[in-house]
């Protein structure tokens, strides 16, 4: 309804509108900040992208071949599962960053920069150390992820700006760095680099699709979905590495 003005002379008085609010509608927050959402859903937009980007994916598969090589399928599905939970925890780690930071390409740019350099110091930690055994990453990642499952982004307001940001970084990057070391110990022992960077990157885009789940159960389902990829992904990676 539109305000209602009424003039006496020179004054205007306006009377305060009514805004209806439907019943069925969902309040934005931390979880689900979608304000351009009336209720949990995929809108056909999106819906109809992810099945354009899905038609495409399928045909470069059937172009160039969805060749197993020499490394063995267990492997390559191993680097699919990888690539598509990497893809969820960057998507998580971006959002939850800006609920402290706020939504700004600097923003943006620092956390992708911050993921680049746990990349980096995963890499330059399983060259030095030459681990093993995967199990002592895979089981940090799941307990990092239930930390950051069960830990929301507001127990750090309060706090002075420095530790909001040391702790809150802390807390969404600490996985990216035992993801990325399970990848590169996984890596090493690879035939055929090329073909595992392929299906990594298969797995990205699969990941991609699976950011949409955000739409209906909120930011924090990513974790969880994230948390099943990572343990599918430990137990093929476990019998390769025995």
């Amino acid at each position: 309804m539109a305000p209602r003005a009424s003039t006496e002379g020179a004054c205007v008085q306006l009377s305060p509108a009514s805004v209806p609010i439907p019943p069925d509608l969902r309040v934005a927050e931390d979880d689900w900040p979608f304000l351009y959402l009336k209720k949990p859903m995929i809108p056909s937009l999106s819906r109809r992208g992810a099945f354009i980007m899905g038609i495409i994916w399928l045909l470069m598969l059937r172009l160039f071949g969805w060749r197993w090589g020499q490394d063995d399928a267990r492997l390559q599905i191993t680097m699919v599962l990888l690539g598509a939970g990497f893809m969820l925890l960057e998507t998580k780690a971006v959002v939850h960053m800006a609920l402290i930071l706020g939504s700004t390409w600097t923003v943006n740019a620092v956390v992708f920069s911050a993921v680049l350099v746990m990349i980096l110091l995963a890499n330059l930690w399983v060259l030095k150390r030459k681990p093993g055994s995967l199990t002592p990453y895979y089981a940090g990642l799941i307990a990092m992820l239930g930390l950051n499952f069960a830990m929301p982004m507001h127990s750090f307001l309060g706090l002075p700006q420095a530790a909001q940001v040391v702790a809150a970084g802390t807390l969404v990057l600490s996985p990216i760095f035992y993801t990325s070391a399970i990848f590169a110990v996984l890596f090493r022992g690879v035939v055929s680099p090329e073909r595992a960077l392929a299906h990594n990157t298969a797995g990205a885009l699969i990941g991609g699709f699976g950011e949409n789940i955000s739409l209906l159960l909120g930011f924090n389902s990513l974790i969880a979905v994230a948390a099943v990829i990572y343990c599918a992904s430990w137990a093929l990676a476990g019998k390769r590495m025995r």
